[in-house]
């Protein structure tokens, strides 16, 4: 092989591997509103420590909103978690959160 084809190769070789390993867009996580949902109900079910979990990996997702941060305070609340519930419902009045409403939902 010359220089230049055995180049050719590896950079083929390489794209190739990207595009078998990197997952499409859609599937590097659920729908997010799916994911709120499952919170939801975990809460209103008294799953405390689920709905937390469940929420964290949100908030990391969406930071900028009011819904998943208001939530995460309840279950924090519900918990006696007094600190975290307060950090997170004080978030979710903050100016940089936003409400799921049309063009203000985050994760659209």
């Amino acid at each position: 092989m010359t220089r230049i084809s055995w180049s050719v190769a590896c950079t083929v070789l390489n794209l190739a591997a990207w595009a078998f390993l990197t997952p499409p867009a859609g599937a590097q996580r659920q729908d997010p509103d799916r994911e709120f949902k499952a919170a939801v109900a975990q809460y209103e079910a008294g799953q405390y420590p689920e709905a937390a979990t469940q929420l964290e990996k949100l908030v990391r997702e969406v930071p900028e909103s009011f819904e998943v941060h208001e939530l995460l305070g309840l279950v924090y609340a519900a918990q006696s978690q007094n600190d975290k519930a307060n950090a997170h419902l004080e978030k979710a009045v903050s100016p940089e959160t936003r409400f799921r409403d049309g063009a203000h939902q985050p994760w659209q």
